[in-house]
């Protein structure tokens, strides 16, 4: 590997003033981006369902019409220090997806609409709060989890040292895991953007379309659950061909 491509894992001075330079989550994750003359044609994310690939060039720029969208477009800005108030009385809810009678806004024509306009700088620190999320509940009462800034930026800094520590920079990924989970959302929502891979989404799990994927986009790495791992074991003897571009499987999760 070239001496320029070579990631160790520790973190230089330099490094350690660029990711405190760079509080939130967002601005890191988009520092960490291919260099714009390579951004325009490595690919970041394919659609398996529709094969749509999206280059991190166009990533960079649907993240700051979005931003843009939500900021000028809804009024969206920082929370305030009253946000359990806010949850009580009933947060703003930004939908996703969408049937075809309803007239809420998506984040797709919200993109569309954001464009090149102006964004204010607003102060944010490490320790400011940047995502909560919920357990699944199954055992209780769900419960809220508190995520920071810098929890995500440490993260996201340990995920590409494994890339590169893995020789994993060049390797094809598979999402299939939900990216609202803490699973999903570090490595395929934040961390597998800062060591610039391309990563191929399933809509939703299957085993038969998982392994068709696999055969058709050459997945070398796979993020997994214990029970995707059990089914590759079990029919290990009839999909070893299929498999046979797949470097990398990982599990974690419950």
């Amino acid at each position: 590997m070239p001496a320029e491509e070579l990631w160790t894992g520790i973190i230089t001075e330099k490094e350690a003033d660029d990711a405190q330079s760079k509080s939130d989550t967002t601005s890191y994750v988009l520092s960490q981006f291919p260099h714009p003359d390579h951004a325009e044609t490595k690919v970041a994310l394919v659609d398996l369902a529709t094969n749509q690939q999206v280059t991190y060039a166009q990533l960079h720029r649907s993240i700051h019409a979005l931003a843009s969208g939500l900021y000028n477009g809804l009024g969206v800005r920082k929370a305030p220090e009253e946000v359990p108030k806010l949850v009580e009385n009933g947060m703003p809810t930004l939908v996703t997806t969408r049937e075809s009678n309803d007239d809420s806004l998506s984040v797709k024509e919200l993109i569309e609409c954001g464009g090149p306009l102006e964004l204010p700088q607003v102060r944010i620190t490490q320790s400011d709060t940047a995502a909560i999320l919920y357990s699944s509940g199954t055992t209780g009462t769900s419960k809220g989890v508190i995520f920071t800034r810098s929890n995500f930026i440490a993260i996201m800094t340990l995920l590409k040292w494994s890339v590169y520590a893995s020789s994993s920079q060049n390797d094809i990924f598979l999402c299939f895991v939900p990216i609202f989970h803490i699973y999903g959302l570090v490595f395929f929502g934040l961390g597998l953007f800062c060591a610039g891979i391309t990563t191929v989404l399933m809509q939703r799990f299957d085993f038969q379309p998982m392994l068709d994927a696999v055969q058709a986009y050459k997945i070398n790495n796979i993020p997994a659950v214990p029970p995707v791992l059990l089914g590759l074991v079990k029919h290990a003897n009839e999909i070893k061909c299929v498999l046979s571009s797949l470097r990398r499987v990982g599990s974690g999760a419950a």
